[in-house]
């Protein structure tokens, strides 16, 4: 017994002459004409069908009726399974099927119908397995979940011109309630900071944004061909959501039933919000979709499964308590930078100087700058925190000759150098030299200052130098000259009655470096 939907059967030669198909749709007619008490001859006669069909079925219950199908063969039978194939592959062209098949049997030959007609149970069940990936069940989200973003355009009539405008719009997927703004294009900021506004209107934060594969966020969109589920974030997005702590999710590509209430919302702005209307300029738009979205969209009932309360503005009533509340300011008020960190263990930020630990010397580390501090983070974990107006530290200009670092901040900080050692080292060999030994050879005076090695003697604070032959120290340099080595630069200048021009700041500075430090560690000069 066959389905009744079926459409088949039995081909008895109606009174007229005329060959009819017969299905269960004709039966049906007969026994309804039957249960009004027509005769088989006026049954006959007023459907225009067969005394024979009629008498056949007149006694039957709908219930019991067999209908048999009358079965064809086809010369494509034989090749039923090549023509499954080669139907996949040629992306269901029948033409294609028909073209390839008769290459490989030389023999055959068949019309396009014919293969359209075979092929017709291969296109139907094809249909039904795109529907079935089409179709997408509507599901509920709990809320403050997730927040839809997308953009829409439309052209929109002014006074005086016509104008394709840009819409950003976001919905809480939970209540449905909509944001939408006005914007001149589609970069990166303009998406950012329109998540900024939409925060801000529906006052909290949402766990999660959904949104499609829109190059300012998304940099590599999921494979389909590679059959990966995931993307790759643009840095901008990655900031934005480390930022607020927030999770971003993207659209599998050519898919956007998977955000079809932000979906279904740009429609609504653009059919409902804005068709019809001229507005005076983009300001006065902005002002009528603001006031829209209040007094309009947000009081329109909606058919919502499992809820009899379907009105955006009572269900964001249920909403707000789970949307987390904003503690920072807008994101383009903060930026985020990096930065390679100095030897020395010091950053740079607008100017201004702080003072990170010896660890992080020649380090890339991310900044988050605030208007009123400066966050360093090194990779997802934070260092330090520093107050833009109590933590800043002077100016120093790193010596290209020393290889000092950074202290540790627990441990004493380490005196500056205003010059480097080198020019230390040859300020004082010349500072020993007498008026009268102008004519000596100033190589070998300044030959401790000029080795690329110097020892620092920790006792004494005296630089020896570590040639192979031993070098003169600055005292030694002194002596050579006829004159006793400077121990103390108020000596000097007492004895000389000052200290010629350029010379006792060289020697005072040193000096002091040396009474500060307690003598030199252990050092090199380039």
């Amino acid at each position: 017994m066959l389905d009744k939907e079926q459409t088949v059967a039995t081909p008895p030669t109606s009174t007229t002459g005329v060959v009819r198909v017969y299905g269960i749709k004709e039966i049906k007619e007969v026994l309804e004409y039957r249960d009004k008490g027509y005769s088989q001859r006026e049954t006959a006669q007023e459907l225009g069908y067969s005394r024979n069909f009629v008498r056949k079925f007149w006694k039957q219950n709908l219930a019991d009726v067999v209908v048999k199908r009358r079965e064809y063969a086809s010369k494509l039978d034989p090749y039923v399974n090549e023509i499954s194939e080669l139907y996949e592959m040629s992306e269901n062209n029948c033409d294609v099927v028909r073209r390839e098949l008769m290459k490989r049997h030389p023999g055959l030959s068949v019309s396009l119908r014919t293969m359209e007609r075979y092929t017709e149970a291969l296109r139907h069940q094809k249909k039904i397995e795109e529907a079935k990936c089409r179709e997408c069940r509507r599901f509920e989200t709990r809320p403050g979940e997730f927040m839809q973003i997308d953009y829409g355009s439309k052209t929109v009539d002014f006074i005086d011109h016509k104008e394709k405008v840009n819409l950003f719009v976001a919905v809480l997927a939970y209540s449905r309630r909509i944001f939408v703004k006005v914007t001149e294009g589609q970069t990166q900021e303009e998406w950012l900071s329109s998540m900024d506004d939409a925060f801000i209107y529906f006052g909290g934060l949402p766990h999660t944004l959904v949104c499609d594969n829109a190059k300012p966020l998304v940099a590599k969109p999921a494979s389909r061909e590679d059959g990966e589920r995931t993307c790759e974030f643009s840095s901008g997005l990655e900031a934005y959501c480390r930022y607020w702590g927030i999770q971003a999710k993207a659209c599998y590509p050519y898919h956007p039933q998977s955000k079809g209430k932000v979906e279904s919302a740009v429609k609504y702005v653009k059919m409902n919000g804005i068709a019809g209307l001229k507005f005076a300029s983009k300001e006065a738009l902005q002002e009528h979709l603001a006031d829209w979205a209040v007094n309009w969209a947000d009081w329109k009932p909606k058919r919502l499964a499992g809820s009899r309360e379907s009105v955006p503005a009572r269900r964001f009533e249920e909403e707000k308590p789970f949307l987390r509340p904003i503690e920072k300011p807008r994101f383009y008020e903060c930026r985020e930078e990096v930065r390679q960190v100095r030897q020395d263990g010091v950053i740079q930020v607008e100017n201004a100087f702080y003072q990170l630990p010896v660890r992080y010397a020649k380090t890339e580390v991310r900044l988050l700058v605030r208007p009123h501090a400066v966050e360093v983070y090194s990779g997802d974990k934070i260092v330090q925190t520093f107050s833009k107006a109590a933590d800043q530290k002077p100016f120093e200009l790193l010596d290209s000759e020393s290889t000092f670092g950074a202290a540790d901040p627990s441990l004493p900080t380490p005196v500056a150098l205003h010059r480097g050692l080198g020019a230390y080292g040859r300020a004082a060999a010349e500072a020993g030299q007498a008026p009268a030994a102008s004519s000596m050879n100033v190589e070998a005076a300044s030959a401790p200052s000029m080795d690329a090695r110097t020892a620092c003697t920790p006792s004494t604070g005296l630089e020896t130098a570590s040639g192979a032959s031993g070098g003169d120290s600055p005292a030694a340099s002194s002596a050579k000259a006829g004159q006793a080595p400077r121990s103390h630069p108020g000596e000097a200048e007492k004895a000389s009655g000052g200290a010629p021009a350029g010379q006792g700041s060289f020697i005072r500075d040193l000096s002091e470096y040396q009474q500060a430090a307690g003598g030199f560690a252990t050092c090199s000069m380039i």
